[in-house]
This record gives structure tokens, sequence and C-alpha cells, in this order.
């Protein structure tokens, strides 16, 4: 993957690369230093973003690296990888025509499939009554048959049988792809609050706080994160935590809109509501840790990262990791401060966010 983006650095002229260093201020259109680049920073951390982005798909890796060559302008490396991957990018579309089965138009999967990309699983999708409207038995069996098909999902596996994901788990580059098509067509918020209900009537509170976060409910999701600190060690808690973060998070930009705001900018602007609502000490610092870890890239793979059995990951909303320093310093927090739970695993997980991605 870094030789690929060596070659696509030099083709490029080694324009901005990394953030918050090295010739990387996103957005500030400046040529970079190419021998301050290519050797180190540049490549090791567009190696980093693309196999985060596709986890490897060699198809999606070139078409990828194509689309940033294509562009015509100078913005920094993450608004590139942003807008390729827009939820109304060209390349989204081309990408899920080549991934999805042929007749996926014919069969309804095309239409389907982004909102049953919402749910942990297909599995769930197929199961949960407020996802489908009646009449749509035949669509509903479609999905069920693609689910069960090995070549079209996958299992993860992990050295801990209890955390291994359900069989029914579609490849993390192509549930990426489906959820920016879900936010293309609109029906985000339909297919969250559809899966949330149907865990609420199932009693399953953790996968209810999953979809309320993917609804941007902080409050909510955070008072059920809260609310478990202390009941378990904090190995679990800390696992917690980790499925809650890969809940999906909306784009922040558009194909062919100006750069968004900061991922700084747009975390301080979602938690808002910590300034005028009452909340308490514990439950105002695990707030923050929730939605800083679940916009923030996921850190260097660990086995207590990994054993949660989702593959999701989706770093495009803070590629550069500028919200790391947040997260370490909330579980600082947590792991010293007068609230107890084991601090041993705390302290593991806030060094996790030491190095910034790529690095």
């Amino acid at each position: 993957m870094e030789a690929q983006a060596l070659d696509v650095l030099r083709a490029d002229g080694a324009g901005p690369v990394g953030g918050g260093g090295t010739g990387g201020a996103a957005g500030d259109g400046g040529a970079g230093d190419a021998a301050e680049l290519l050797p180190d920073a540049g490549v090791k951390w567009l190696g980093w973003a693309a196999y985060e982005v596709t986890r490897g798909h060699p198809l999606a890796t070139r078409h990828l690296f194509d689309e940033l060559l294509a562009t015509d302008d100078r913005r920094s490396w993450e608004t590139r990888i942003q807008r390729a991957l827009a939820p109304d990018a060209p390349l989204v579309t081309a990408l899920l025509e080549r991934l999805l089965p042929r007749d996926a138009r014919e069969t309804g999967l095309w239409d389907a499939l982004p909102r049953c990309a919402a749910a942990t699983d297909l599995a769930r999708a197929v199961a949960a009554g407020p996802l489908w409207e009646e009449g749509e038995a035949a669509l509903r069996n479609a999905v069920g048959a693609f689910s069960g098909d090995v070549l079209q999902t996958m299992h993860v596996r992990t050295r801990d049988s209890a955390a291994d994901g359900p069989l029914q788990t579609l490849h993390p580059l192509l549930r990426l792809l489906l959820l920016r098509r879900l936010e293309a067509t609109g029906g985000w918020r339909h297919a969250h609050e559809a899966l949330r209900r149907d865990a609420a009537e199932r009693g399953l509170p953790e996968i209810e706080a999953y979809h309320r976060l993917a609804l941007e409910d902080l409050h909510a999701a955070a008072r059920f994160l809260n609310d478990r600190f202390g009941e378990a060690d904090a190995t679990r808690w800390c696992r917690l935590l980790v499925r809650l973060r890969r809940a999906p998070v909306r784009a922040r930009i558009q194909a062919h809109a100006p750069q968004a705001d900061s991922p700084q900018q747009r975390y301080e602007g979602l938690l808002g509501f910590l300034s005028t609502d009452e909340v308490e000490s514990r439950e105002r610092t695990v707030t923050r840790l929730l939605v800083a870890s679940w916009m923030a890239p996921e850190p260097a793979e660990s086995p207590e990262t990994d054993h949660v059995g989702d593959p999701y990951r989706n770093p495009l909303e803070d590629l550069y990791g500028q919200l790391y320093g947040e997260i370490n310093a909330r579980f600082m927090t947590l792991a010293y401060g007068p609230f107890g739970g084991g601090t041993p695993a705390l302290l593991d997980q806030a060094g996790q966010y030491e190095e910034k991605p790529g690095e």
C-alpha cells in the first residue's frame, strides 16, 4: 500500500500530506516539501489512510488513488479523500456497481441494502420488522439470501470466540459505501430509527445506544455508557465503548463542496448541549470520550480493540487524528479521577492514542 502511495505522491508532485505537522494544514493548498514528505510522513500516512478506507481491497484502492490524482485542485489529501468518498461522489456509485451482484438493481438489492447496512449485521436487518414496509416480503427474502452467501459476507474471527462477529457481516468497505448511498438517498434517519425501535422492543440496550449515536442522540448514548461504568470490570467497559464507537457517522463534506469544518469544530458543535444541560462530572467526561472516539480513526489494532465482533471502521471524519489528544486526556481523567473504574485498562486505552494515525 505504501508503494502505491509513493507512486501517487510522486505523480502528484507531493502535495500537502498529514495533519498538524509536515506541510499538512487541512486545505492550506500549499505544494508541500517533497523532499521532506516523501520519505516518511507522506507515504506512510497516505498508505495508512487508503488501507483504512478500503481495508486493502485492491480494486477500491486503485480506483481511490486514481480519483485522488484526477482532482484538479491543491486541497489537502484529507479533503481529497473525503470528497472522493462523499455520499454524492461518483466513485461511491462506481464501486458499488462493481462490488454488488450484477442483478442488484433488478432484484431490488440496490435500494434495500443501504438501509440494511445501517444494522450491525445483515441478519439483524432482515429480522428488524420496523425496517421493512408491508409488501416487501420478497425483497426481505432476497436480502436474506444475499446475507447467507459466504462469498458476499464475512465472519470476524478473533482469539475470543465470545467476541466473534456474526456470519452475516458486510465487508467494512462495502458497508461504508452502502452507508454513503443511504445518506445520498436521504434514508439515514429512517433506517437508524427503525433499527433503534427494533432494538428497544427486543430489550437490546447496547444496540439501541449504537443507533442513538448514529442518530446523533449523543446525550442518550453517552448516558447508557456512563451508567455502565463500574458495573463490570474496566476491560469489559472499554470493549463496550469500542463497540459503540463503531456506530456509523454521517459525512461532513460533499463531493463538490468546499472544505468542511475541522473535526475539532464539529466535535465542539455536537457537544453544545453540555454547556446548557446539567450533566454531572463523570458523565461529561464519558460523553466527550465517546463522541471524540466515535469521530476519530481507530487506533492501532490491539487484542482489546478488535475483540468486539465488528470490523467496521470509518476514519474519514478525522483522518489526521486531531481528536487523539482529547481522547487520551479523557481516558486519563477516568483512570486517575475520583471515579475508580480499573486504572490499568483505561491507561492501556489511553496509550493507543499517543501516536497519530499513520505514524
